[in-house]
């Protein structure tokens, strides 16, 4: 009996060697270029930046798990007006949702507009919810219908868990984004505010880029 105890015990011992992510390993930037847009809308939104993906391994790595965090360093958000955007709008604003999968999209948006965020009002805003692993930004240059702003610094996105190696073979955030347009009609101001919808997901590998080489 006390031989198969430590039979056991030593069994998970190794399954815990080559399956527990805990040891730091590859940090990689991944530049960030993504993009939100609509035929049918006016107005694009791209988001800037870097991602800094710190990957954990278990301590024997076979490549099996790994656990990520994602810092997004120095993010940026641009607006610019697109084909479907009528001669008589005067501003674009862009407002984005960048969130990890673990936090509640409502619970993200509730917070942000608890925390400040305020549709047209001039400015740009960047605040942090969901225990800083989400994201909500918001940019309106008085006047413009193309804008751009840069937050110098580090954004946490949080952690991904440990993932198993395979699928897809990346790790994806969530990602909303809409554009206001306020327009003069008949003398009137009027604001309308669409979603527009990303064309890649927002992702990152589970692996890093030597592990391709």
């Amino acid at each position: 009996m006390r031989w198969w105890i430590v039979g056991a015990v030593a069994a998970l011992v190794a399954a815990a060697a080559v399956l527990a992510p805990v040891r730091l390993a590859v940090t990689e930037g991944v530049p960030v270029d993504h993009v939100f847009a609509s035929e049918q809308h006016c107005g694009q939104v791209r988001l800037g930046g870097q991602f800094e993906v710190q990957r954990r391994v278990p301590l024997v790595d076979l490549q099996l798990v790994t656990d990520l965090e994602v810092l997004w360093v120095d993010p940026s958000i641009t607006v610019s007006a697109t084909d479907a955007c009528v001669p008589d709008v005067r501003e674009l604003e862009a407002y984005a949702l960048v969130w990890n999968p673990r936090c509640d999209r409502e619970a993200v948006a509730r917070a942000a507009a608890e925390q400040g965020i305020a549709a047209g009002v001039p400015g740009e805003q960047l605040v942090q919810a969901c225990d800083d692993s989400a994201v909500a930004m918001r940019l309106l240059e008085e006047g413009e219908v193309e804008a751009g702003a840069t937050w110098s610094g580090t954004s946490w996105l949080g952690r991904s868990g440990p993932r198993f190696v395979g699928g897809d073979m990346v790790w994806c955030v969530e990602t909303q984004a809409q554009v206001t347009e306020y327009r003069d009609a008949g003398g009137a101001g009027v604001a309308e505010t669409q979603e527009v919808v990303e064309l890649v997901p927002l992702c990152v590998d589970l692996l890093p880029a030597s592990a391709y080489a």
